[in-house]
Order: structure tokens, then C-alpha cells, then sequence
């Protein structure tokens, strides 16, 4: 009943070219914390911040520096219900409410988040590379567990146990968050990030390559239920053609702050 109603709602609010969503701010134990009323659903991000906007930060084990500047990224994957309120359909290999949107592919998330973007007048996109990670990581509350919040994976990620699998994701936020409150950093699906994947160089932060001298792939990060737990490591890179979805395909929105 109640999505009947959302849906009736939203399909008002079109005919009007209108789109509420509200923004509250706090301060929760030091960070600023942003309440996004959308999708007819309380959602939470934080603002990651650096100590300095531009400074380096070492967020890898090899000790690679990464300029980082302030954003906000979502607590939760985007979820069906989301999806199916933006878009007007839902792709997912199995659908059910409140469980990530899967079996997408990275244009199809781009059209989302610019969708998303018109209606909220918010500059919603998919997180670079280095982002995920420093999220991923906990940014500066970080302790540098070997998963997004633990260093037991069954605590924070759904993953792939030896060989059995369900082939169906969960619903999200039903894991312990990592140090920033983010659930699903590792495991449930596969994120997309904005980057084109560099076997040798990560982070690289580049949308437009010169094709003839970067692999034409985009980055997913996080690992998935359908993944070992390995995979799921907050350190863990995949390099996937931008056309490709699957069943553990997935995203995560955020928000550039003005400079």
C-alpha cells in the first residue's frame, strides 16, 4: 500500500515538475551529519572530510597518496524502491523492497544519478575511486580494518560462503556499519565508481581518457554476496567493461560540496 502511495505521490509531483528534498544538518560526535529526505525515505550521509581540503592522505597500503576533498556519500546503497521511483522500472535480478538495486550497468548509473540530479537540483553522482576507498577506509576515524568496519568479515559484509550461494543480495543495512556509519562497504553488491580503471596506477581520478592508452574499463569496488570473502576487502579493485551489468552489479550516491 504504502509504495502504491509513494508512487502516487511522485507521479503528482511530476505533473507539477517539482521534487522536495529536504536537507537537515547536525553535528554528530565532530562530523556534520546530512539527513536527505528523498525517495519519500530518510537516508543519512555523512560528510567526509579531510584534516586539511587537498592534502595527502595515505589511504592504501602501499602508502600511495591521495588528494581527497569534502563530500557527502550515502549510508546505504541505493536501493529497488529508490531505483523504481527515479527510473519507472526496476532491473534487479530479484526484486524486493529495500534491497539494492542490482544488474546495472555503469551507463544505466549514470542516467540514474543525473535523473536524480534534475529533479533535486543536487549535484547527485557516483563516487571517484579515491572516495570510496577513504569512506570505505572510515576516513579519519579509520582503524584500518582489513574489511569496512571489522576485521571479521562476517560482521560487515554478505559474501559468497564457500560454494554455496543463494544468488539474491540482502536488504540493506542489516550488517554492522563501518566507523563512519556506512553499511555495505564491503560485500552485499558491487559499487560503482566514476574512474576508468588503471591495472597500475589506482585513484587516477580520470572520466575521460585518451582511449588508445587506458584500459577502457570503469572501476567497481566493494566486492559482493556473490563474491569470497576476499574480494570484499577494502583495498580490493575490479576493472569491468562500462557496458557490462550483472547480478551483483550496484551503486552508491554522492554529493560534491561547492568549493
Amino acid at each position: 500500500f504504502d509504495l502504491l502511495y509513494y508512487l502516487f505521490i511522485y507521479s503528482l509531483l511530476r505533473q507539477f515538475a517539482l521534487f522536495f528534498c529536504f536537507v537537515c544538518f547536525d553535528v554528530v560526535d565532530g562530523a556534520k551529519l546530512c539527513c536527505f529526505f528523498f525517495f519519500f525515505k530518510q537516508k543519512t550521509a555523512y560528510e567526509i572530510m579531510p584534516s586539511l581540503v587537498g592534502s595527502e592522505m595515505c589511504i592504501r597500503d602501499s602508502n600511495y597518496p591521495v588528494d581527497v576533498a569534502s563530500f557527502f556519500i550515502n549510508r546505504y546503497e541505493v536501493s529497488q524502491d529508490e531505483w523504481y521511483v527515479i527510473m519507472g522500472e526496476n532491473p534487479s535480478n530479484q526484486h524486493r523492497r529495500n534491497y539494492p538495486v542490482d544488474q546495472v550497468n555503469w551507463f544505466n548509473a549514470q542516467r540514474f544519478t543525473k535523473k536524480l540530479s534534475q529533479l533535486s537540483g543536487l549535484p547527485f553522482r557516483l563516487p571517484f575511486e579515491a572516495e570510496w576507498e577513504y569512506a570505505a577506509r572510515g576516513g579519519l576515524k579509520t582503524k584500518n580494518f582489513i574489511y569496512a568496519g571489522s576485521n571479521n568479515a562476517e560482521q560487515v559484509a554478505w559474501f559468497r560462503e564457500k560454494y554455496y550461494n543463494t544468488y539474491v543480495s540482502k536488504e540493506t543495512g542489516t550488517k554492522k556499519p563501518n566507523e563512519l556509519g556506512l553499511y555495505d562497504m564491503s560485500g552485499n553488491v558491487y559499487e560503482w565508481c566514476m574512474d576508468w580503471y588503471d591495472r597500475k596506477v589506482p585513484f587516477t581520478g580520470n572520466i575521460a581518457p585518451v582511449i588508445c592508452e587506458k584500459d577502457t574499463h570503469k572501476v567497481l569496488r566493494g566486492g559482493s554476496y556473490y563474491t569470497f570473502e576476499k574480494y570484499c576487502k577494502v583495498t580490493s579493485r575490479y576493472g569491468v567493461n562500462p557496458q557490462r551489468w550483472d547480478i551483483d552489479y550496484g551503486l552508491r550516491l554522492v554529493v560534491s560540496l561547492p568549493n
